[in-house]
């Protein structure tokens, strides 16, 4: 997942790396027209590449996210079950940065910092829960922290949980 906003990826390059990847899954995407947008979430950057079967609605099918800076393809989303999913495009770097910009504690440790998806509410919810160490506990002795705050890896909001 990204962690920037750098975007020096070429669009070719993404093209390419998103279709190497449905190649690389055993999808095809002959019959399709390609759509590509970079998008901009929360200070990350990443290109949007979608596929939507020519002669139907414009309802894309398959959707593949690459990495703006790297060119790498970092998720990939079947939309043909029209579920209502998105993918998460907040890296652990970046939320652990939103995390500490939302406790407001700059001189605070990242203990943890563990991602999820999560349907049991009925909808996708794909959060990052970044801990942050009393001081002295680590990770190791079974110390979660003392504080939890929780990163939305889809928009970038952040919550303070725990305290």
């Amino acid at each position: 997942m990204p962690n920037d906003g750098d975007a020096s990826a070429t669009e070719d390059s993404v093209r390419a790396a998103a279709q190497a990847f449905m190649t690389r899954i055993g999808m095809t995407t002959e019959g399709f027209s390609e759509s590509v947008q970079l998008i901009g979430r929360a200070g990350v950057a990443a290109y949007d590449i979608k596929w939507t079967q020519l002669g139907t609605v414009e309802v894309p099918k398959f959707e593949v996210l690459v990495n703006a800076s790297t060119g790498a393809a970092f998720a990939y989303v079947d939309l043909r079950m029209m579920w209502s999913l998105t993918a998460p495009v907040i890296g652990r770097q970046k939320a652990s940065e939103l995390a500490l910009a939302a406790l407001g504690q700059p001189d605070a440790q990242v203990d943890s910092a563990d991602f999820t998806i999560d349907f049991s509410a009925g909808t996708q919810s794909s959060t990052w829960t970044v801990g942050f160490g009393a001081a002295g506990a680590t990770a190791s002795d079974g110390a979660r922290g003392s504080t939890l705050v929780r990163v939305n890896a889809v928009t970038g909001a952040a919550t303070v949980e725990k305290s």
